[in-house]
């Protein structure tokens, strides 16, 4: 049985993790809406099935930027009060590199198969863009892992998706 200062500790890590999904979840509402943010990766899905070159380099940038400005901007001090360090992307489709001290991961913006090569991933590669509750289920995946009292992985670069929690085949050590 644990000792009443593991529950307390515990239970504040739960609450942290919560309070940080609910704010990051909230950071990106503040910018779009649910709908908004799901047309956007809709639109940009179809200019690739389209090959649309044109309207590619149209969507993507703002896409892009607005996914990875929130943490970067908008949520920066709820990173900070979680301890989490914000550094920018390493994948084409990454929303940002979230740390804490031995761990690292980020939450994509594509579904985890189209990272399997790591950053060597391309934009013209056709990616599979998650809709906005999965790439949330991304971040929270993130979160979990580096907010967690037992982090496993430590020392591993792990890109994020709902799809799954891991990628042996695009780790890379840190």
């Amino acid at each position: 049985m644990p000792d009443d200062l593991t529950v307390r500790t515990r239970d504040t890590l739960v609450l942290s993790l919560d309070e940080t999904l609910i704010r990051v979840r909230f950071g990106h509402l503040l910018l779009r809406t649910v709908g908004e943010w799901d047309e956007l990766s809709a639109a940009l899905t179809r200019a690739y099935e389209d090959e649309d070159d044109h309207l590619i380099e149209r969507l993507s940038g703002p896409l892009l930027q607005s996914w990875r400005g929130v943490p970067a901007e908008v949520l920066a001090n709820t990173f900070n009060r979680a301890r989490i360090t914000v550094t920018r992307a390493s994948h084409p489709w990454g929303i940002a590199v979230f740390s804490v001290p031995g761990l690292k991961c980020e939450p994509l913006l594509c579904s985890v198969e189209d990272s399997e090569a790591g950053s060597e991933v391309h934009v013209a590669d056709r990616p599979r863009l998650l809709d906005f509750d999965s790439v949330m289920a991304s971040y929270a995946q993130c979160l979990e892992r580096l907010l967690s009292p037992t982090r496993e992985g430590s020392r591993v670069l792990v890109p994020c998706s709902s799809v799954s929690t891991t990628n042996p085949g695009g780790a890379q050590a840190s």
